[in-house]
């Protein structure tokens, strides 16, 4: 029998993967029903354990005005904690469906385990790509109330008239072509700060009334498109600037955490071969943010991220799809970390 090598090393590729893949979901349901598993006893701990002290405090009450305070304090909070118990979940569509679905079966188990006592309330806060998920789970058990909370036509409105009005260029558009942008970006931007934010931006970027109207005109309103488009104008800077605006992207995209401005700024400033770190070579943090055309920020804690979750999304699909970000980063790994 003749075995190809590269299809044999391809398949024996594709099972290592599916084994890492299958063992990562499995690891991760353990450690929800451990999590979940908690929950339940402190719920019950903590039902027990006020129910403990009211029977303690019953025995030696009599006659003691003091204690007989305290019993009644306790009572009332019996009462409290008998009458509904609540676990929040704050951003559950942030992580993968290998995370969230467990999460959701443990919560299924949880309102069916009629030992816990106190009516159990969940509370979770998510992308509308999980409601389906949520209702399929747990709606035959609990009833349900959903908000969709998006950004109201006023404000975008406001918004769009200070990005305007903060606009430093020369350029005077006249009131009805401000009118008509702020109008059609506000309706058409169905309640998304960031479809708002990119548009505007995209506009104000150039430089004749003739260009910001074709701009306006041209204008797509699929968030991916936008993402798209971004990463296109991002590619005709000069060389030196849209390569540093990929990198930006690409550490972002692919760092196992966030990475902090300072660490950023570090890898950003080594180059192959680099012995020890040159500070004349690191890009200052105003560069990073403005080559990349608003799709990274900077939030809590100094870290560089995405300017939303979306744009991960489309990124993975990029890769996935056309190879983007295939350049292999290994060659820093080692000065890095001798640095």
């Amino acid at each position: 029998m003749v075995s190809d090598s590269a299809l044999l090393s391809k398949t024996s590729r594709e099972v290592s993967e599916n084994l890492t893949k299958n063992k990562n979901a499995l690891d991760t349901a353990i450690d929800t029903m451990k999590l979940f598993s908690t929950v339940r006893e402190e719920i019950s701990k903590q039902s027990k354990q006020i129910s403990d002290v009211l029977a303690v405090l019953a025995e030696v009450a009599e006659g003691k005005a003091e204690i007989r305070s305290t019993l009644v304090a306790v009572q009332k909070l019996e009462k409290r904690v008998q009458s509904k118990s609540y676990i929040c979940i704050d951003a559950l569509g942030e992580c993968k469906e290998i995370c969230f679905l467990p999460i959701l079966r443990s919560l299924q188990e949880l309102l069916k385990d009629s030992t816990l006592g106190p009516p159990l309330y969940i509370f979770i806060t998510a992308r509308p790509h999980v409601e389906r998920h949520v209702q399929q789970r747990l709606g035959n058990i609990q009833s349900q109330s959903s908000v969709r909370i998006g950004a109201d036509e006023s404000d975008v409105r406001k918004y769009l008239v200070h990005q305007i009005e903060s606009d430093i260029s020369d350029i005077e558009m006249g009131s009805d072509i401000r009118n008509e942008i702020i109008t059609h970006i506000s309706t058409v931007s169905n309640g998304m700060f960031l479809l708002a934010a990119l548009q505007i931006k995209a506009i104000l970027e150039k430089t004749t009334i003739r260009d910001r109207c074709e701009a306006f005109q041209a204008t797509t309103y699929d968030l991916y498109g936008l993402f798209r488009n971004t990463i296109d104008k991002i590619n005709q800077y000069p060389k030196p600037k849209a390569k540093q605006a990929m990198e930006v992207l690409k550490w972002v995209f692919l760092a196992k955490r966030p990475l902090k401005s300072g660490e950023l700024r570090h890898v950003l400033a080594i180059r192959p071969g680099d012995k020890e770190l040159d500070i004349e070579g690191l890009p200052s943090e105003k560069s990073l943010l403005e080559c990349c055309l608003g799709l990274v920020n900077i939030g809590k804690g100094d870290h560089f991220r995405f300017v939303h979750k979306s744009l991960h999304d489309y990124l993975t699909i990029q890769k996935e799809q056309r190879g983007l970000f295939k350049t292999v980063i290994l060659r820093l790994v080692i000065p890095v970390l001798l640095i």
